[in-house]
């Protein structure tokens, strides 16, 4: 009798490891499986030259994802609604500080927000902890009959979710003319990319903000 009690336990825990042994396989085997389908995308995009999608899972995932769409402003401190500032200040220059901000309308993941200022201009993001460098670019922007050759201010945002609403502040050096001379005008370009942004979608704003004395 002992013997077939102890007999019947041994058969229940050989069955149990059996299916321990089992799982573990299934499991090294999906993992195996999931990595050699994104080693065989990756190598077909490099093959074609087309950048990567990412893995399998997370193009599944996107496809019953609500793609996210932008709404963005663009403004300056002090501005009129016809974007002009007027300065009580006696320098030859003064600081303009531009705002930039966006909201989505679901989630957004990964987002990058470019800021386009007349070259020459010395801008940079207000508070960051590592100054963003102005890189040239080859846009140009309209200012009456002239046409602008612009510099990019570029920042990342590491999420932007439904209804958030991230505000950021640049700010510039302008020289401004004397007073009764006119004012500098200064057009501005905001763009805002993201991950899980709506198919075709590219939001941009552009604003000319003017400066003059009072």
């Amino acid at each position: 009798m002992i013997t077939q009690v102890v007999a019947v336990q041994f058969a229940a825990s050989s069955g149990y490891a059996a299916a321990v042994i089992i799982l573990v396989v299934l499991i090294v085997v999906i993992v195996g499986v999931i990595a050699a389908l994104d080693r065989r995308q990756k190598r077909s995009a490099a093959a074609t030259g087309e950048p990567e999608a990412g893995p399998w899972y997370r193009q599944a995932g996107a496809r019953f994802r609500r793609r996210a769409r932008f709404r963005l402003t663009l403004d300056a401190e002090g501005a009129g609604p016809d974007g002009e500032v007027v300065t009580t200040s006696t320098d030859p220059t003064v600081p303009l500080r531009v705002s930039v901000g966006l909201r989505s309308d679901a989630d957004a993941g990964e987002t990058t927000m470019k800021v386009l200022v007349p070259r020459g201009y010395d801008a940079q993001w207000v508070g960051a902890r590592t100054p963003a460098e102005l890189e040239p670019t080859t846009e140009l922007l309209a200012l009456g009959n002239e046409q602008v050759p612009m510099s990019c201010l570029t920042r990342v945002l590491p999420n932007v979710g439904r209804r958030d609403s991230p505000l950021a502040m640049l700010t510039m050096t302008v020289r401004v003319p004397l007073r009764g001379e006119g004012a500098a005008r200064i057009p501005v370009r905001f763009r805002a990319s993201a991950e899980w942004l709506a198919v075709g979608d590219d939001p941009v704003i552009d604003r000319v903000f003017s400066v003059r004395r009072s």
